[in-house]
């Protein structure tokens, strides 16, 4: 056989696993970025989030209120006690932060690539091609300094919670035992952020599509009754005392409008893919180019995502047996577009500008991949079956 043949037959079958290898490389390069560029300077959310706990615990006083404290939006313990233990073992480096940033989002990228497996286990190309979009888009650099301002940590940890909510509530435990775990996770998730309230909702929708796939067999009737009950607590637990800023006025007493809030929203979906190209300098045609391409690109994918999983929903309506596919994407979706609903009801009185911070835009990644997810799911031959079609189709 010519060495060309055998170079194409090794290459038709071994490229979806040169891809899955290639999707480990992002990963890697941003943690040598996120290092080299880390300023060992606390400054803003720090002296407010961290400094107050690093203070207690050095002098033997810290405790749960102080853990538990208002801060901004919301109560964020979890992330403060990673916070804390770095700080103290050392002696505040902030390097050590944006890696603990770089390792929850990369623990979340396990968790993307194991639900890969269990969604396409007899589908290596699409396996292959969704873990390098995947691993492009959660470390994508246009995230800026969500990957060097330690403070975003709140946001990595939350996100990876609710990817091991997903996972969990895929696996063939006891409907009561699944949720029982998915309600610990939520509890912490919502002990990370104000968006990590997002986990219970996750739970619950995945709870009762699982419920409706199975005929509500199977004690999926106490499970959702744990699930509320779990919340109930949850609730009872950081409620009281509690303060909202959401849908509060602008700096100039004024509260947005309902466009206000659309546009916002759509350059949130769209801020992925809105930054300016190369050639253009100067930071007004740079910002202007933002605000539009964000806005047209959003509003586009908006309809497609919504156009997708009403879809989606309508085939889980039609065959149950449907649903266990399509709900882990379904959650990852509406996980993602809801995050983006409290982001434009709490920023959008802040500036137009805000849509485009990394902390931000590491939410709305996740609605193109789920959405990506329920494609493929959807429709299995895409892009077809012949050998030299699209992707090779080896997927």
């Amino acid at each position: 056989m010519p060495l060309h043949s055998r170079a194409v037959r090794v290459i038709r079958s071994h490229w979806p696993t040169g891809l899955t290898i290639l999707a480990f490389l992002p990963p890697a390069i941003m943690l040598v970025v996120a290092w080299h560029f880390t300023v060992n300077l606390p400054r803003s959310d720090d002296w407010t989030i961290v400094a107050p706990v690093i203070v207690e615990a050095r002098a033997g006083k810290l405790s749960w209120d102080h853990l538990h404290a208002q801060v901004g939006d919301a109560r964020m313990p979890v992330p403060r006690l990673v916070h804390a233990a770095l700080a103290l073992s050392t002696d505040w480096d902030q390097h050590y932060e944006s890696a603990a940033i770089l390792f929850f989002t990369f623990l979340t990228f396990l968790y993307f690539l194991i639900l890969l497996g269990r969604a396409f286990p007899r589908a290596p190309g699409k396996r292959a091609v969704l873990s390098l979009a995947g691993s492009l888009l959660i470390f994508w650099p246009a995230m800026g300094m969500y990957w060097t301002f330690p403070t975003t940590l709140c946001y990595a940890i939350g996100t990876s919670l609710v990817l091991a909510i997903v996972l969990m509530m895929g696996t063939r435990w006891h409907p009561v035992a699944k949720v029982i775990g998915g309600a610990c996770l939520a509890f912490l998730a919502g002990e990370t952020f104000l968006s990590g309230w997002l986990a219970w909702g996750v739970l619950l929708v995945l709870t009762l599509l699982n419920a409706w796939q199975e005929g509500w067999r199977r004690r999926w009737p106490l499970a959702i009754g744990v699930v509320l009950l779990a919340l109930g607590l949850a609730l009872f637990d950081y409620l009281p005392g509690w303060e909202s800023h959401v849908g509060q006025a602008k700096s100039g007493g004024v509260k947005p409008s309902l466009l206000e809030y659309t546009v916002f929203f759509c350059r949130w979906m769209g801020s992925p893919f809105s930054s300016a190209p190369f050639w253009i300098h100067d930071l007004a045609p740079a910002a202007q180019w933002q605000m539009n391409a964000g806005l047209v690109l959003g509003g586009t994918f908006v309809l497609g995502i919504a156009s997708i999983s009403v879809v989606a929903l309508i085939r889980c309506l039609k065959d149950r047996t449907a649903t266990g596919k399509l709900a882990p994407w379904l959650a990852i979706t509406a996980f993602a577009i809801a995050a983006g609903v409290l982001v434009t009801l709490g920023r959008t009185r802040f500036s137009p500008t805000f849509c485009f911070l990394g902390r931000y835009v590491s939410f709305s990644i996740w609605a193109y991949l789920g959405a990506a997810g329920l494609f493929l799911t959807l429709w299995p031959d895409f892009p077809g079956r012949g050998r030299d079609t699209g992707i090779l189709c080896a997927g």
